[in-house]
């Protein structure tokens, strides 16, 4: 049976996988991909936990034409373990919900 991973680092791989897209990842494109399985405020909590593990950082960037909006990236540091999480996500090892 596949491991299950937190609400956060489901939330990790959705903004690794904007920043792979050069999509801004901010709330409302983070809520939208997640919707199904996720409601807005476990987006919200994930992204507080995100920021104090030092996982995400943020920054008020243009989102659309006439939008401004603050995105997140992923931190240097956790690339890598988040590019394998994802890469477990996506072979099925891994799971959410």
């Amino acid at each position: 049976m596949p491991a299950t991973i937190s609400p956060a680092l489901r939330v990790a791989i959705e903004i690794r996988a904007l920043n792979i897209d050069d999509v801004p990842a901010d709330i409302p494109a983070l809520v939208a991909r997640l919707h199904p399985v996720m409601p807005k405020i476990t987006v919200l909590h994930a992204l507080d936990e995100l920021t104090d593990w030092m996982v995400v950082d943020g920054h008020y960037d243009a989102v659309d034409k006439n939008r401004a909006g603050y995105c997140y990236e992923i931190t240097d540091e956790a690339v890598l373990m988040i590019d394998d999480l994802a890469a477990q996500y996506r072979a099925g090892t891994v799971t959410y919900g």
